[in-house]
């Protein structure tokens, strides 16, 4: 007699979550799809069993030692959401263990390493003299001396007037250039400062987070119930 089809795929459901990983390893393998991060975290795999240091950190080497995939989970229990997995034979970088939920009667966790996933120009016009530098003075349209000597007087007084208007425009001009780049300066110094202080804000942000992190002991923890140590693993502090 033929089975009905929702008997058949809570069968095969279940034969996924406990027959592929083998005895036990569904408690550390399983995980609600919901807690599930949007990206995988990806774990330092050394190339040997020797330990050694990653971003100055001391890791030991151990083995998964599990028929399926082992979960990595956030905290050192099944119950915390699932942030990425190991495959069976791979080699993991372990930084250090502490106790945590018991999985087969082994309460061992390990926290391994996870690898790493930025003018105004000044016018450079010169002043052009526009004046006409004629100095000749003609007494052939019948013009007597002293009405020449005014006219020239006239002359040089404007042109003594358009001098320094000329240079009141110029320091006028270098005023503002000056009073400009002191402004810029002071915008980028303003703007030097906020980077700064935006940057120390987040650098002790991430600190106080990486501090409290450690102290509950978040990261990437896997059970030792299916790693085998290759080296000797430190208490986590």
């Amino acid at each position: 007699m033929r089975k009905p089809t929702r008997t058949i795929l809570a069968l095969t459901a279940t034969s996924l979550v406990l027959g592929g990983v083998g005895a036990g390893a569904a408690v550390a393998d399983d995980g609600p799809m919901a807690d599930s991060p949007a990206q995988e975290l990806v774990v330092l795999e050394p190339d040997g069993d020797q330990a050694g240091t990653y971003q100055g950190k001391e890791y030991s080497v151990g083995k998964v030692v599990s028929r399926g995939p082992l979960t990595l989970r956030y905290k050192p229990t099944s119950h915390s959401k699932s942030v990425g997995h190991v495959r069976p034979d791979h080699r993991i970088a372990i930084v250090c263990k502490v106790r945590g939920e018991s999985i087969d009667g082994n309460d061992i966790w390990y926290l391994l390493h996870v690898k790493e996933k930025d003018d105004r120009e000044t016018d450079g016009r010169q002043p052009r003299d526009q004046s006409a530098a004629s100095n000749s003075e003609d007494g052939e349209d019948g013009e007597d001396g002293a009405e020449a000597k005014d006219r020239k007087d006239q002359k040089d007084r404007k042109d003594q007037k358009d001098r320094k208007d000329r240079k009141d425009r110029k320091d006028r001009e270098d005023r503002e250039d000056r009073k400009d780049q002191k402004d810029r300066e002071d915008r980028e110094d303003r703007k030097d400062r906020k980077d700064q202080k935006d940057r120390e804000d987040r650098e002790d942000r991430e600190d106080r987070k990486d501090q409290k992190d450690r102290k509950e002991h978040k990261g990437a923890w896997v059970t030792a119930r299916y790693v085998k140590n290759l080296r000797h693993v430190e208490w986590c502090d």
